[in-house]
């Protein structure tokens, strides 16, 4: 065709009354002749012909017949689009029903399994609540408290150790280093606590704080070959950490009450911790004006105690928001 019709390599040298057949029918025009020219686009990997617009002659309007088929098409094109995009709903309809029925499964079962965890240390005997204050966020323990899960007091005391306590940690539990001055150290609070600990379940409301702080503040009493921490995989596929001297096993109170409040993350995928000032204030326990080791310890054998009891409210699938699929 370039071969016969003068052609034009790019749009800009294309004079302005030749058109395409496109263009033309934009400005209610119809060809009037036969193509006068050629002209390459797409980068010359395309031909098209053009007209001359003076040629041209207006488009003849559209009979009742043409109308009526135009009408037609456009019905049908909407009808279609309609069709398709109610089945589109719909299958994400059925893949959010799914979604949330496999979530209000996972979520019931592990809040079950929060209470069923809460019962059984109401029931146990040999469970104890422990909490303490620190230095620091990574700092040693300067104050103890133990409790049963009745809420009896069974240890508190404070311990004078070989670091400052932080300013930080002071404006929590404010415990100060010459509150300290005069208390025991921990080789002779440990062998007095050792006992208490010994062959129990011990509870705290968050057990990797206290296990570790209480670890930097005893690790110095035993040789070092003898504080290897040893663990052990339970039935579920966990593992627990069994301490050297005494033998005790430690159980987290903020994780399973995080299953057990069950604030949902999507983002993470699992349950946001609660703190226990929540925890106790959620549940409607009575207000109190200290803090400290044994008051926080008596406070989470507090919420044990309530959990283990309470009414179990299950989901179901239209409880689901769909922020959380």
């Amino acid at each position: 065709m370039s071969g016969t019709l003068p052609h034009y390599r790019h749009w800009s040298e294309v004079p302005d009354n030749l058109l395409t057949e496109t263009a033309l029918k934009k400005l209610g025009l119809l060809a009037g002749g036969l193509a006068v020219s050629t002209v390459t686009y797409n980068r010359g990997r395309d031909t098209t012909v053009l007209y001359d617009r003076t040629k041209a002659v207006p488009k003849p309007p559209r009979t009742l017949a043409q109308q009526a088929g135009v009408l037609k098409a456009r019905e049908t094109r909407e009808a279609k689009a309609a069709a398709q995009q109610k089945a589109e709903a719909a299958r994400w309809g059925r893949y959010y029903d799914r979604k949330k029925a496999e979530l209000c499964e996972r979520l019931n079962a592990d809040k079950l399994a929060a209470r069923q965890t809460f019962q059984r240390w109401a029931a146990d005997p040999q469970a104890v609540v422990l909490d303490t204050e620190t230095t620091g966020l990574s700092g040693k323990v300067i104050e103890i408290g133990l409790c049963t899960v009745a809420g009896e007091s069974l240890f508190e005391r404070r311990i004078r150790v070989d670091e400052p306590v932080e300013v930080g940690a002071f404006e929590v539990h404010g415990i100060s280093d010459a509150d300290l001055a005069h208390c025991p150290a921990w080789d002779v609070v440990w062998p007095e606590l050792k006992p208490l600990l010994a062959g129990k379940t011990v509870i705290a409301f968050n057990a990797g704080f206290d296990e570790a702080a209480l670890e930097r503040s005893v690790r110095h009493l035993f040789p070092a070959e003898r504080f290897e921490k040893q663990t052990e995989m339970l039935e579920n596929g966990s593992t627990r950490h069994l301490w050297p001297l005494p033998l005790f096993d430690w159980e987290c109170a903020m994780l399973t009450y995080a299953a057990w409040w069950q604030a949902y993350s999507r983002w993470h995928d699992s349950y946001t911790w609660q703190s226990l000032k929540w925890a106790s204030h959620g549940l409607a326990l009575p207000e109190r004006q200290t803090h400290g080791a044994l008051d926080d310890a008596q406070r989470t054998a507090a919420v044990i105690r309530h959990v283990a009891s309470a009414e179990l409210n299950l989901w179901t699938p239209e409880d689901i928001s769909d922020d959380w699929i």
